[in-house]
């Protein structure tokens, strides 16, 4: 019977060695280790003794100095300095399914053993063989059962821990990756993390345009491009819809922005997926880690940090400041009060007069949103336009806009029996609504003005990011009447291609041309070429900006079918157009009157 101690120990060395071998854990690999450890050496102490003492182990002898060996050693090892860069585990960790298995299959085991011993007594060969094949039976099927349910727990804790779109880490990895970074930095100071957070530009245009689907296509391309971008060593996850984290490791400040232009710079090559042509850009947002900041802090700090790459226009990579907290809690308060502003009328539009170049009279009006905050007043909107489009206000304000300025329009027309026109802003996200051709069309029935008396006008913004059925919608907006304008034409990244693909009837020449236009040659040059290409085209100009009487005349020279600027008008409330309509009529009647503009109704130069 004695012997079979020493098998038991044997086979429970082995047992933790198997363990020890399949365990992915830093602190269950400790357990098992140590655990195998203290058994073979309890083992070797007892088949020692059990040799030396000529089969026996007489109570009080030398011997027994050999059973607190394996516990003094224990005691030596928990104290090592090392232990400490292992995170403190919880008891149940230890006790799983699979490891409670483990311990019954060991009792089976030894009560086999046991029944045996007691065979062996009798017929001494026969007896040992059963213990040996009882012993391998059970052995054999415990490590098949053990390795089958490691196999599935892993596969069932990576599948947990991946995003299953793009095989990349998902929100609870990241999570769990940020809370090891914590603990280990609590002992390692010199040890720093930078979060990158990752926000593509304009993806919903995608979404919308080509259909979800293709979206998904694009990104698992954008997934792979992470990988070629950042090092082995990086955890990259993501975060959800079209937000991507990067959690860079043993990094400084230069070597992470290194990490970050290449990201970008690799996001903005055109992408061919499903034979087309995709155009992406990334707001990225960098944090490093401050004294006492936590993981969930980083993070938030460089989700602050994105969205205001995104406020600065987007493509572009921010660094986290503390100011940028303070910029972030203001916007949140912005983007509530615009909410109810929306809801309780204090958003106001007005009007811009665009004049005719030749004839000097009122054409149309260009319609601008106004919000005159009741604590705050006056807010630009430079300010709230970026917020409304980043929450999707904008499809909401953008109606309101809409309505408001097609049935204003409508009443001077019948007021003044005049032919003005319309012109309305119209952002990319309020042009990827499926439904905006229909809330155009309602719009102008509501109203009762004439599809030909509304232009929308759009930036290249809409034509950006890969959307599809935009041309199809282009035409289907003019052939119901309504005039397509190109503003800031000439700022963007390839205007020109957009006149060959794209049906427009109009092109706003932006300020930066007409900007001191009559003493730059290159700049008269240019916008002279503009004008010549639009009449070729079939289109008409409208010169943007004009603030001197000498831009003025150099515009009205070069051939520009329409002028607006601060010159002749700033944007006025509708009761201010209505007086200036009723006095350029009054002028218009007295044949010794010059056209008249707003502000301070001064003659038009002419």
């Amino acid at each position: 019977m004695s012997q079979t101690y020493e098998v038991q120990s044997v086979a429970l060395a082995l047992a933790f060695a198997l363990r020890f071998s399949v365990s992915a854990r830093g602190e269950e690999r400790l357990f098992y280790r140590n655990a195998a450890v203290f058994t073979i050496s309890y083992a070797v102490f007892s088949i020692i003794g059990y040799v030396a003492e000529d089969h026996g182990f007489p109570s009080g002898s030398l011997m027994d100095l050999c059973w607190t060996v394996p516990f003094t050693l224990l005691s030596l090892l928990a104290m090592q300095p090392s232990l400490a860069t292992y995170p403190q585990s919880r008891p149940s960790q230890l006790l799983n399914s699979s490891g409670l298995h483990g311990i019954c299959a060991f009792g089976l085991a030894t009560m086999s053993l046991t029944a045996s011993g007691l065979l062996a007594r009798h017929r001494p060969l026969f007896g040992g063989w059963v213990v040996f094949v009882a012993f391998c039976l059970l052995a054999a099927r415990t490590i098949a059962r053990e390795l089958q349910l490691h196999r599935v727990h892993t596969q069932l804790e990576d599948f947990a821990l991946r995003d299953p779109l793009t095989g990349l880490a998902n929100r609870t990895a990241l999570e769990r990756a940020l809370v090891g970074r914590d603990e280990v930095e609590n002992r390692n100071s010199d040890r720093q993390t930078v979060v990158l957070f990752i926000d593509l530009d304009r993806f919903k245009l995608i979404n919308d345009g080509f259909g979800h689907h293709f979206g998904d296509l694009v990104l698992k391309e954008v997934s792979n491009l992470l990988r070629l971008a950042t090092r082995e060593q990086d955890l990259i996850a993501r975060q959800g819809g079209d937000e991507f984290v990067v959690l860079l490791d043993r990094i400084d400040l230069a070597g992470a922005q290194e990490v970050a232009d290449r990201i970008g710079t690799m996001i903005r090559k055109p992408i061919q997926i499903a034979g087309k042509t995709v155009h992406l850009s990334a707001s990225v947002g960098l944090a490093s880690r401050g004294f006492g900041e936590g993981g969930e802090t980083l993070l938030e700090d460089a989700d602050c940090a994105m969205y205001n790459a995104k406020s600065l226009g987007r493509d572009r990579i921010e660094l986290f400041t503390p100011e940028l907290l303070i910029k972030a809690k203001s916007a949140h308060t912005l983007h509530t009060d615009l909410r109810e502003a929306l809801a309780d009328g204090q958003i106001t539009v007005h009007y811009q007069p665009i004049y005719g170049c030749e004839s000097a009279e009122i054409k149309g009006f260009e319609a601008l949103v106004r919000w005159r905050h009741p604590k705050r007043g006056y807010i630009s909107p430079g300010d709230f336009i970026p917020i409304a489009e980043e929450t999707g206000l904008i499809v909401e304000l953008g109606q309101y806009v809409l309505r408001i300025a097609c049935a204003q329009c409508h009443a001077w027309n019948v007021q003044f029996g005049r032919e003005l026109a319309i012109s309305v802003n119209v952002s990319a996200r309020q042009f990827a609504d499926r439904g905006f051709i229909r809330t155009v069309t309602e719009t102008l029935e509501a109203s009762g003005l004439r599809p030909q008396l509304l232009k929308l006008e759009i930036t290249e913004t809409v034509l950006l990011g890969g959307y599809g059925g935009i041309g199809e919608m282009l035409s289907e907006l003019r052939s119901a009447g309504i005039k397509i304008a190109l503003d800031d034409f000439g700022t963007g990244y390839s205007s020109l291609s957009y006149l060959m693909n794209f049906p427009f009837d109009i092109l706003k020449i932006d300020r930066s041309f007409v900007s001191h236009i009559h003493h730059d040659f290159r700049r008269s040059e240019t916008v002279r070429k503009i004008v010549e290409l639009a009449a070729i085209l079939g289109m008409r100009t409208i010169a943007e900006g004009v603030e001197t009487a000498e831009e003025l005349a150099c515009v009205r020279d070069l051939g520009c079918d329409f002028v607006q600027g601060y010159l002749l008008s700033r944007p006025l409330a509708p009761e201010a157009v209505s007086a200036l309509l009723s006095l350029e009529i009054k002028a218009a009647q007295s044949p010794s009157s010059k056209p008249v503009h707003s502000g301070h109704f001064t003659a038009l130069a002419s």
